[in-house]
């Protein structure tokens, strides 16, 4: 999939100021915003332009910082997934490796199932690190750049009354 580079026009209409911030803490954006937000914006490699057109008053500088710390808070919480998930990974990874060599070790004494459930264990533990790393990860690197785009994105104001075209 090839990355557009051009600037990204988006428009965001909202009724009243309060649509844009959460209900439990009216300095950060709604997680409704900032995922229609990153959904707008995925495949994208350049400027984002970001209209809001409002029917009532707006405070842009309630606004513009509720985007800086919206985004400064998502970004802290995806640098402590990503943590949790790195650790993660390590800890099944050192549990699949000690169940695959104790597998190892017993299979050649002991016949039955025993031995076939050390294996699989390991395995699973393997695979589940595997997991991690591939599918999970990447996935958070992806939303960071996202936020980093939104981060930079130039914000305007506009009344959404018909005074102008852009909305």
């Amino acid at each position: 999939m090839k990355l557009r580079t051009q600037t990204i026009p988006i428009i965001l209409n909202i009724r009243e100021e309060r649509e844009l911030f959460s209900r439990f803490d009216d300095k950060i954006l709604s997680q409704d915003v900032i995922s229609f937000l990153k959904e707008r914006i995925k495949g994208t490699k350049g400027n984002v332009s970001l209209c809001i057109c409002s029917d009532s008053p707006v405070n842009e500088k309630r606004v513009r910082d509720a985007f800086a710390l919206s985004f400064t808070e998502v970004k802290k919480t995806m640098d402590i997934d990503r943590k949790f998930n790195t650790l993660n990974m390590i800890r099944l990874l050192v549990i699949g490796i000690f169940f695959i060599l104790l597998w190892y070790f017993v299979r050649s004494r002991t016949a039955g199932v025993g031995p076939e459930i050390l294996s699989i264990i390991g395995s699973f533990a393997i695979w589940e690190a595997t997991n991690i790393l591939i599918v999970d990860n990447p996935e958070i690197r992806m939303n960071k750049l996202l936020l980093k785009i939104l981060e930079n994105a130039e914000i305007t104001f506009t009344s959404s009354r018909g005074d102008d075209p852009a909305c």
